[in-house]
């Protein structure tokens, strides 16, 4: 442990020349985002210390150290075989414990927090508040959101993945590059999820306005190139036999089935489609909260709620998503996409709450997207002062 407190003044010492570095992007007080650092080491041991030092995180730790012989290269394949990959090296090589390589993978989730705060920044104009209180830096600080972006894992992995990606393609003309390492990250942990960003990003181009035949072209072609691929990758990580429908639906079924045997699990069997998604996004919600945890949970919820609430009550927005540019439109259908898809089977709660805050940073760039919309056009704030 003390030689991961020294990693992580290190990597405190890494963070201020990061934020050096992108200093003309940034827009807060350069010491919310140092205070930033340390709320999310606070996760760090809060999670060390909750969870028993994390199940998965010992497993990829003591398999890339038990497994040794094997090679490196032997866990170079998609899925959870790929962050034994990013590991085996730090435990073989460098001989880091297991504490010093869960404050790395905290630090690359706070990176993915933080390209996701450099999305949002360069695409908003106003500052927006509630209560008086500026509304971005709530979200920096949302609990769920660091919590499961902390440890050694692939929640660290996607925060960063899906932070990098969606920063590239803000400005795709200058971070191609960026672009395909943020993609390739989330490709290589979970390829379903980059089959639903191509999805989003697809229909983003339908919606898009302005572009020639031949680009809608070129970008729907590579699109379903791309898409084909992820599908294929997932196919075979579920052990789906056939890419029919119904071995899809068998795959769901038997999911759902499963998760809705544990201590959090809801049974989904007889809910609607409105109702699962409801589940998946907004529960637990106080009246199913377990614990003081969930009530917590409960609590930033309610957040979303009231965020969504006044999103999709809101009639200005879907004109605001035809005319927004289209790394807010395919934010949106990322969003929607994935959470549709996750709906049908997460019916455990505790493990939504892990899979959803990997990208529910979409959502909120795309409720401060709409806020900037609102009060360009409407000369008054959606939040209230």
């Amino acid at each position: 442990m003390v030689v991961g407190l020294i990693i992580a003044v290190v990597l405190f010492v890494l963070w201020i020349g990061i934020l050096n570095a992108y200093s003309e992007q940034i827009r807060h007080s350069r010491l919310i985002l140092q205070v930033l650092y340390w709320y999310h080491v606070v996760f760090f041991f809060i999670y060390y210390f909750a969870f028993g030092g994390g199940v998965d995180s010992r497993r990829y730790f003591n398999d890339s150290q038990r497994l040794a012989d094997e090679g490196w290269f032997s866990f170079l394949t998609v899925g959870t075989d790929f962050v034994k990959f990013l590991t085996y090296p730090l435990v073989n090589y460098l001989n880091l414990g297991y504490e010093s390589i869960m404050i790395l993978f905290a630090f690359i989730g706070l990176l993915g927090i933080f390209f996701f705060y450099l999305v949002i920044v360069e695409n908003i104009r106003y500052r927006h508040r509630i209560a008086g209180i500026d509304l971005l830096a709530i979200f920096l600080f949302l609990p769920n959101l660091h919590i499961w972006s902390v440890s050694l894992g692939k929640g660290s992995l996607m925060t960063a993945g899906l932070g990098i990606m969606f920063y590239g393609i803000s400005n795709l003309k200058t971070r191609l590059v960026l672009t395909f390492v943020g993609a390739g990250l989330v490709f290589m942990v979970r390829p379903h999820l980059i089959a639903f960003g191509l999805a989003g990003g697809l229909i983003a181009y339908f919606l898009t306005p302005n572009l020639t035949l031949k680009q809608r072209t070129l970008g729907i072609t590579i699109t379903l190139l791309l898409g084909i691929v992820a599908f294929n990758q997932f196919s075979s990580i579920i052990n789906v036999d056939d890419n029919s429908v119904e071995g899809i639906t068998e795959f769901i079924d038997e999911r759902a089935g499963s998760l809705s045997q544990a201590d959090s699990g809801v049974d989904i069997s007889n809910y609607s489609q409105p109702m699962r998604l409801f589940t998946f996004l907004y529960r637990p919600l106080f009246v199913d909260a377990p614990n003081a945890m969930g009530y917590l949970v409960s609590l930033e919820n309610l957040f979303y709620f009231y965020l969504s609430i006044k999103l999709f009550l809101s009639k200005t927005f879907y004109r605001f998503l035809i005319k927004s540019r289209w790394v807010v439109k395919s934010s949106f259908f990322t969003f929607f996409l994935t959470s549709l898809a996750m709906a049908q089977i997460m019916t455990n709660m505790g493990i939504a709450l892990r899979q959803k805050a990997q990208f529910y940073m979409l959502f909120l760039f795309v409720v401060l997207c709409f806020a900037d919309y609102y009060f360009a056009q409407n000369k008054k704030p959606l939040f209230g002062e």
